[in-house]
């Protein structure tokens, strides 16, 4: 599972070395650090880095460092307290009009608790491609 961080001059996904990937269904697709840069194209590729750690251990100093974001996608710990300190995190670097992609909603509050406690976040709930779980968008549209 992994945190991405975009901000305009860099991304950061953030992950555990020798983590595995799974699909909905909990089968073993790779490896974190192999499936984390997936989503990174060749162009911004030398802008992307790979932390190793927890998003607990290195998501509050990335966002330090970045200052402004406007993406930033969790599909790391699907846990509402995980879910929560993440998008807290990343609320601290968004942009007006930025945007965070939180997958697998469907499985705690997380996403919920945040959005109640940010009304400044304009929300968006899909189904998966796997029409098995849910994912949240939550939309800046304002400063707090």
């Amino acid at each position: 599972m992994v945190t991405l961080l975009l901000a305009a001059v860099a991304v950061f996904g953030i992950g555990l070395k020798g983590a595995k990937a799974q699909d909905a269904t909990g089968r073993i697709i790779g490896n974190v650090t192999d499936q984390s840069g997936a989503a990174v194209t060749d162009a911004c590729r030398p802008r992307w880095s790979y932390l190793e750690g927890t998003s607990k251990q290195r998501l509050p100093r990335v966002v330090a460092e970045v200052g402004q974001a406007g993406v930033f996608i969790h599909d790391s710990l699907h846990t509402a307290a995980n879910v929560v300190f993440e998008m807290e995190q990343a609320a601290r670097a968004m942009t007006p009009g930025g945007v965070m992609l939180v997958d697998d909603i469907k499985t705690h509050e997380g996403f919920a608790t945040f959005t109640r406690k940010h009304p400044e976040y304009a929300t968006i709930i899909c189904p998966s491609g796997d029409k098995i779980g849910l994912f949240g968008i939550a939309i800046k549209t304002a400063d707090a």
